[in-house]
């Protein structure tokens, strides 16, 4: 049995409070009555109710009682007179009607599950509010008529996948072609990254400067060499389009230059030491190393198998021929195997000879101990008694034979000699 009770108060008790207690407070001269919840420990406001005096006729401190009994809801009221009438709501499961009956949460969700698809509520989908027309097409509100219109993605002639509009099943389209690498900086030789916009920011600057310079035209004005000077040409007096090539190598306020580099000042009294006043043109190339940079050439198959080169540069596809070369030499070894991606020595079986290679692999002289041979019989000798020569034979003991403590023993029996 669930119980439900509602009070009617003049004020919210701070003691003997009913967890479950609704309560309705109208004070001394209110117009208006609040309703309040006790809900962990607090009180929530329910807001405000209709005036109301009085609860069934009863005045005063009201108590209401709700009792639920076998499907049937009973309300009970009392207060400063005597009992209300017991007022009942009966919850059916099934069609009837009726007053004081409702229909109960299994018969609400029968019905629901029953009801037809695009059934809809007349006072929310039916615009003309005419009676029995909320059911006639032209009268819904209006929804864009998509059809099954398909969507495809393509990348310039390239066809990235597509999909319908009115499609019930998902549809992975992958968009991976589309991702553009962005480069920051202008040393790159990719054919595809993007150039970022940091770097067009340095390229403007660049044509910019070179671009006043050739206005205001260049001026060559004579060698300069790196391998002596620390500072950059012109003393700080150098005017804006002035030129010097460089006679030698070396490094000036950290400035690598090669014979046939170019300097340019970039602004009148161009810095003796900061190297944003200038422009370097380098006019030479080296071959890279291990620490100067430069150009390099690609290896081809051969060198990249024959694995002697070490001036050229390894491709991925040259990596991989070179590797599946070595894969290929392993496998037709006779010593070694390639196993679960180990690299093993072959199992020995037979006569203990193993050529591969130009090396011949033998077994040393006095290595093999008597726990390597094979298991003989008890008391025998080890020898060869047939006609032909041969590997060795177990050779048992005559009648006057025998061992004695590891030692080889005549047998005398019972007559003396």
């Amino acid at each position: 049995m669930a119980k439900f009770t509602a009070y009617k108060v003049l004020e919210l008790p701070s003691s003997g409070i009913d967890e479950n207690g609704l309560y309705f407070v109208k004070g001394s001269g209110d117009d208006s009555i609040t309703a309040h919840l006790r809900g962990s420990g607090d009180w929530i406001d329910l807001g405000e109710v209709e005036d109301v005096d009085t609860v069934n006729g009863l005045t005063g401190d009201v108590k209401v009682d709700l009792t639920f009994t076998s499907g049937v809801l009973e309300l009970t009221a009392t207060g400063d007179g005597t009992a209300a009438p017991t007022a009942s709501i009966t919850i059916i499961d099934d069609s009837g009607q009726g007053t004081n009956k409702t229909y109960s949460s299994t018969k609400i969700n029968d019905l629901l599950s029953s009801s037809g698809y695009g059934d809809m509520l007349k006072s929310q989908y039916d615009p003309t509010g005419v009676e029995g027309d909320v059911f006639d097409y032209g009268n819904l509100h209006g929804t864009p008529d998509i059809n099954d219109s398909t969507v495809k993605l393509t990348d310039g002639s390239t066809d990235l996948g597509e999909f319908t509009l009115n499609q019930s099943s998902n549809e992975s389209i992958d968009l991976s072609p589309l991702k553009v690498t962005v480069t920051d900086g202008l040393t790159s030789s990719s054919t595809s990254n993007a150039l970022s916009a940091n770097q067009g920011r340095v390229l403007k600057g660049l044509i910019d400067d070179l671009s006043d310079i050739v206005q205001s035209g260049l001026s060559l004005q004579d060698g300069f060499d790196p391998s002596t000077e620390t500072n950059f040409p012109g003393g700080g007096d150098a005017e804006k389009g002035f030129v010097w090539f460089s006679t030698d190598t070396g490094t000036v306020q950290g400035v690598g230059l090669e014979p046939g580099d170019m300097l340019i000042a970039k602004v009148d009294e161009a810095s003796e030491t900061d190297e944003e006043d200038w422009i370097f043109i380098q006019a030479n190339i080296g071959q890279a190393t291990e620490t100067v940079s430069g150009y390099a050439r690609l290896a081809t198959t051969a060198e990249a198998e024959a694995g002697s080169d070490d001036s050229t540069i390894m491709t991925p596809a040259k990596v991989k021929s070179a590797i599946e070369e070595i894969s290929q030499t392993l496998a037709e070894s006779t010593s070694i195997s390639i196993t679960s991606g180990q690299i093993r020595t072959k199992a020995i079986s037979g006569d203990v000879v193993i050529s591969a290679n130009g090396v011949t692999s033998t077994i040393s002289n006095g290595a093999v101990t008597f726990a390597k041979m094979q298991n003989i019989g008890s008391e025998v000798l080890l020898g060869r008694h047939a006609a032909s020569s041969g590997v060795a034979q177990e050779i048992s003991l005559g009648d006057n034979l025998e061992f004695e403590s590891g030692s080889l023993q005549v047998a005398w029996g019972s007559n003396e000699w």
